[in-house]
């Protein structure tokens, strides 16, 4: 039955829709070899197009390394290449790339995913397109890496597929002109991190389906309020049947453009209006925060609606309009004008305006970390306190005793998956090693998808270091007779060793004993302390050449 739904869809895409008609290859992992890769040419079944000879060779769908990117010039006669994707895969060549075509339609099935954990490189005037096999469901593209633009490249995402990309950027400092990415109105584009456009003309977002993104920024584009001038523009483009959730904010310079159609949301945490960039409101918008400077201009037409709690305008020269009437804030009232605007002061409102990803995208809202150092135990102690949580698998807690470079995870906490309450949580380190004078801690929190995000930097100088001149040491000292442990310093904790040690007092003593760790030498000593005199006593230890005695009192 699996060959023949690969074998129907097949001939569907070749033979009911037209535009696809070009060198096609379907994934089949039922073939004998294949190993399940996309560079494995024994995993794909290939239908070669007479006339289609410039890249007809490739027995997989055809690639390119980013060291080596083509012109337009040398992919312009190059076949349409279409690919059909029935199943779950991996496309990992081993090397960032591009998808090698002057168009590139990869289809996907029903539930399927494609996973990518690479930066990928749209092409100079090249189109990639990603489809959902019947236009309705849902079907993903994941690239853990970055999208990275060449001049008149287009990306379009057809109604059914949802793209996640960690950010799109500009791979140089080229001027860069006509990039084009398309959200079907079914479709879902969503940035991790940024998406920027900040030199060039004419380089637009299109949304007629979902957008969301960590941080935009546009800039640059050509001057003017006039249809031409706007045309090449960059811009964000919400059409009537789209939104988009803007989870840190917007920066708007230069001469970019930003426009929510009637009919269309934009919902964002803040926008910095400056330069001359221009900024035009038919439907509906929900700003947080807003700045308006230089010489940039907001328009607010009948029937819109603008929700905010903090607006401000620093400049002169900056103007505001409703209805086509200039103002002086989005408050002031214009007789007749339908563009509404709200005053929404209350802070938690503000977590429902730019939808659950925003807060997914870090699955955790982090309120506090603190680091400390006790004292008494001689043990590091990590506290965190979480107020929120979205399919938090668990925090991983990473040290480094060489500076921020050289992590090493020392110990596992469970997240509590999905919760809105407050969560606190801790995590002790009663075995670092004593090999400077600063210890560095993060956390690294992962989702249940394995994405992970990490907490902030914290040091801390464990105050015992500075109060031996030797390296190794007992605590606590002075000693309630009840517990007694022993640090040997650059020896790591675990490490199997051969150890010698006895104490001393004047009363003569313990017997001798032989133990191959520091943690059974402390299982030992935690035992002996109880019966040692109050006073003066000495543990007299050895490990190999070196030999200490180091003193301590019971009290």
């Amino acid at each position: 039955m699996k060959g023949l739904s690969i074998s129907y869809i097949t001939l569907l895409l070749l033979f009911v829709s037209s535009p696809l008609l070009g060198q096609t290859y379907t994934y089949n992992p039922t073939k004998t070899g294949c190993s399940n890769s996309w560079t494995d040419g024994n995993c794909w079944d290939k239908v070669n197009i007479v006339g289609c000879s410039f890249n007809s060779g490739s027995t997989y769908p055809p690639l390119v390394s980013s060291a080596s990117l083509p012109g337009y010039n040398s992919i312009k006669n190059n076949c349409t290449v279409n690919v059909i994707i029935n199943e779950h895969l991996t496309l990992d060549p081993g090397f960032d790339f591009a998808f090698l075509g002057p168009a590139y339609n990869i289809t996907l099935a029903e539930g399927v995913s494609l996973n990518i954990p690479r930066h990928v490189y749209l092409l100079e005037r090249g189109v990639l397109t990603f489809l959902h096999a019947s236009g309705t469901g849902a079907a993903q593209i994941n690239i853990d890496g970055n999208i990275y633009y060449e001049k008149q490249a287009n990306l379009n995402l057809r109604d059914g597929t949802t793209l996640e990309v960690t950010n799109v950027l500009n791979p140089s400092t080229n001027q860069y002109e006509g990039i084009l990415f398309q959200v079907d109105p079914q479709a879902t584009l969503r940035i991790g991190g940024t998406l920027s456009f900040t030199n060039g003309n004419s380089n637009k977002v299109i949304v007629e389906g979902t957008f969301e993104v960590m941080q935009l920024n546009l800039d640059a584009g050509n001057s003017g309020t006039t249809p031409t001038a706007i045309a090449s523009k960059n811009a964000l483009v919400v059409k009537g049947s789209g939104s988009s959730n803007v989870c840190s904010g917007i920066n708007i310079k230069g001469d970019s453009y930003l426009l929510v159609e009637a009919g269309g949301a934009l919902n964002l945490v803040s926008l910095e209006l400056a330069g001359s960039a221009l900024f035009d409101i038919y439907g509906t918008t929900q700003i947080k925060s807003m700045t308006v400077l230089g010489d940039s201009w907001m328009r607010m037409f009948a029937g819109s609606q603008f929700d905010n709690q903090s607006f401000t305008k620093t400049s002169g020269s900056a103007k505001i309009f409703k209805c086509g009437t200039e103002v002086a804030l989005p408050t002031t009232a214009v007789g007749g004008c339908t563009a509404g605007y709200t005053l929404i002061s209350a802070e938690e409102d503000w977590d429902e305006f730019t939808g659950d990803w925003c807060f997914r995208k870090l699955p955790i809202k982090l309120l506090e970390e603190e680091l400390l150092y006790l004292e008494e135990s001689n043990t590091v102690r990590l506290n965190w306190v979480t107020t929120a949580e979205w399919e938090n698998s668990h925090f991983e807690i990473e040290r480094s005793v060489k500076g921020i470079e050289d992590f090493v995870q020392i110990g596992i906490v469970k997240g509590a998956g999905w919760s809105n309450e407050q969560a606190d949580y801790s995590f002790e380190d009663k075995d670092y090693p004593m090999t400077g004078d600063k210890l560095y801690y993060r956390i690294r929190q992962v989702d249940a998808n394995g994405r992970h995000s990490y907490g902030k930097l914290m040091t801390v100088t464990p105050l015992s270091l500075h109060k031996s001149f030797s390296s190794w040491y007992l605590y606590p000292n002075p000693n309630n007779g009840i517990k007694l442990m022993v640090r040997l310093g650059e020896i790591l904790p675990g490490k199997e060793i051969s150890i010698r040690f006895r104490i001393i007092n004047t009363f003569g003593g313990t017997e001798e004993y032989f133990v191959s760790s520091e943690g059974e030498m402390n299982e030992v000593l935690s035992g002996l302390v109880s019966n040692l005199p109050k006073g003066i006593n000495i543990l007299e230890v050895q490990v190999g050449e070196r030999f200490e005695m180091i003193k301590f009192i019971v009290d």
